[in-house]
């Protein structure tokens, strides 16, 4: 059966990160498609039966699911009129405003490395209303345009990621040791990253702490934290030269004494963060300027 990719951007002309719409047994929906968004769908009314890797699972009213992007997938109605909220967000939500809470991070990077994804899930009686309660919020702020509106949206979306999150920990599947194994080791090259900036660190050494195959490492690592591995410990490097000349080092020897072995090469990451010259962030942090 051929399979459909439903864009974000098909239903989203504005091109926010996040899009809210109620459905009422949508064609596209009961085709086989994938999308280039995480999706949540969660049942209002009816019932249908969704597939998704070779699993079928029959949907009734506060039932819930969540597909990562290009996951093929399928709703069947089971009833006339069967409608359900359509919930998608693009993965830079995810690293920009998701991100910090450990939980949703945990379950968004294990549904995107696993595809391991369960068909649906049945919320207990107090979260049904709490997610009902949210979507509800989530679609009102989506169609007004108010002040704080996509604080308040971002806020809603993770109470119901969070309860997904909870019931994936759950299930009795592999979904969660397969990942813990994985997320374990990301976290050791990352912490040996932020504890070694100033030390040399080839990307091949890192690798190989890791013990998995440089691509696998690469996209692992950019799922993590948004960043190739060489971007992160600039990143990190730059934070702490900033840190340095606050403290009114010179711009060089903190450069110098972060890891960084080149000057342009610090230079042109300094710009690229912090979005200021060296020397002018130097200027803004003199005390002298405030008087």
């Amino acid at each position: 059966m051929r399979t459909t990719l439903v864009k974000f951007e098909n239903f989203n002309s504005n091109m926010e990160q996040f899009f809210i719409e109620q459905l009422e047994n949508e064609s596209y929906e009961t085709k086989l498609h994938m999308h280039d968004c995480f999706q949540i769908v969660i049942l209002k009314h009816g019932s249908l039966v969704h597939s998704i890797s070779g699993k079928k699972e029959k949907m009734l009213r506060g039932d819930i699911f969540i597909v990562p992007p290009y996951t093929p997938h399928l709703l069947i109605p089971d009833e006339k009129k069967t409608i359900y909220y359509n919930i998608s967000f693009l993965k830079t939500l995810y690293h920009e405003e998701l991100s910090n809470t450990k939980m949703i991070r945990n379950l968004l990077f294990s549904l995107e490395t696993t595809k391991n994804v369960v068909p649906k899930f049945s919320p207990m009686y107090e979260d049904i209303y709490l997610c009902e309660s949210s979507r509800g919020k989530m679609r009102i702020e989506f169609q007004n345009c108010r002040p704080g509106r996509e604080e308040i949206i971002v806020n809603c979306l993770t109470t119901v990621l969070s309860l997904i999150a909870r019931m994936y920990i759950k299930c009795e599947s592999d979904i969660v040791p397969e990942y813990e194994k994985k997320i374990q080791t990301m976290n050791k090259c990352i912490f040996y990253a932020e504890s070694h900036y100033d030390e040399p660190i080839p990307l091949e050494k890192i690798v190989k702490m890791s013990a998995m195959s440089r691509a696998t490492f690469c996209t692992m690592f950019k799922e993590m934290t948004g960043m190739t591995f060489n971007e992160y410990l600039n990143k990190k490097r730059i934070e702490r030269v900033q840190s340095i000349i606050r403290e009114g080092s010179d711009i060089s020897a903190a450069a110098f004494s972060s890891g960084f072995k080149e000057f342009s090469t610090f230079y042109r990451n300094f710009v690229k963060f912090t979005g200021v010259s060296p020397s002018e962030f130097k200027k803004m942090c003199d005390p002298d300027n405030f008087t």
